[in-house]
């Protein structure tokens, strides 16, 4: 039966990796929204910052990572990411089986390999 643990193991893996991902993506999501509504005051603050002296630099650098958020997310294309992440999850969770041409358990045994 150690291909039968090994399936199980793999499972639970990705069942944990696909949580963690949801939460990371989810905060992500929270962290744009509350980005967005301090837009304009994080612009604010770094144009007084530049305006004052070079003591304020440690506070300038954090504002401009701070507004530097929406350039991060562009690359990440959340909403791709949270579409994928939960037909992950469903699969891996066996929600909705009835969708796929082939059951999450023997795709995943085809895959590895094991038979």
């Amino acid at each position: 039966m150690p291909a039968a643990t090994a399936l199980a193991d793999i499972k639970l893996s990705e069942r944990r990796n696909i949580g963690r991902c949801l939460e990371l993506a989810s905060t992500l999501l929270e962290e744009l929204s509350s980005s967005t509504d301090m837009r304009g005051d994080i612009a604010d603050l770094i144009r007084q910052l530049k305006e004052q002296a070079d003591d304020s630099a440690d506070a300038l650098e954090l504002a401009s990572r701070m507004s530097s958020f929406p350039r991060r997310m562009k690359s990440m294309e959340l909403s791709e990411i949270m579409k994928t992440l939960i037909a992950l999850q469903r699969q891996a969770y066996g929600i909705d089986e009835s969708s796929h041409e082939e059951p999450y358990e023997d795709r995943l045994a085809r895959v590895m390999g094991v038979v």
